[in-house]
């Protein structure tokens, strides 16, 4: 109390989720060029707990990740495995769901997008679309609170691999253009 350290505060996870409200983090619109890896968790885009969509640019599209968010212990990656995109979300290594999204032809450029929805049971919506097209459909049961201790990358998954269909870094190299995000705003 003499020099002015109290109140201690030892409340480390709950600290961690709280965002001030004017934290660049928690904006509704994001636009990289890439390739970005390596962005801390701290300082990457806020997606906890609100709805968000993705559009990607691909010309001449290989295997490799488009954007991972976290690691095998917990997080979500949308990347491209023998043509096709697929999204894959880790809940915490307890539960993996992957959603295939289709073939991209290899000679072409496309415009992938990934629609992330919540929903009141804190389960998501997620649709994988092509070029304006959706593509891919599927349900994720449950959703984080936090992602893994790792951290977010556009055409790479730096770390350790959030799905098992690729190893790290996955990268996609110069196929990969700009990548856009919009998140609703926090109703928080």
């Amino acid at each position: 109390r003499r020099h002015d350290v109290y109140p201690l505060d030892d409340r480390r996870g709950e600290r961690e989720v709280l965002l001030p409200a004017d934290s660049p983090q928690r904006g509704t619109h994001f636009d990289f060029p890439v390739p970005v890896t390596g962005i801390h968790k701290g300082s990457a885009p806020d997606f906890r707990g609100r709805s968000w969509t993705m559009q990607a640019e691909l010309a001449s599209p290989r295997d490799g990740v488009i954007t991972a968010f976290g690691g095998r212990f917990a997080g979500w990656s949308l990347y491209l495995k023998n043509g096709a995109v697929r999204f894959h979300y880790n809940y915490a290594g307890i539960e993996q769901t992957s959603i295939e999204g289709g073939a991209l032809s290899p000679a072409a450029t496309h415009l992938v997008g990934l629609s992330f929805s919540l929903q009141g049971d804190k389960s998501a919506e997620v649709v994988i679309s092509v070029d304006g097209r959706e593509t891919g459909r599927g349900r994720v049961p449950r959703t984080l609170r936090n992602v893994s201790h790792e951290t977010f990358d556009l055409g790479a998954d730096l770390y350790t691999p959030v799905s098992p269909d690729y190893a790290s870094p996955a990268s996609l190299g110069p196929a990969l253009g700009r990548v856009m995000f919009e998140a609703e705003p926090f109703n928080h």
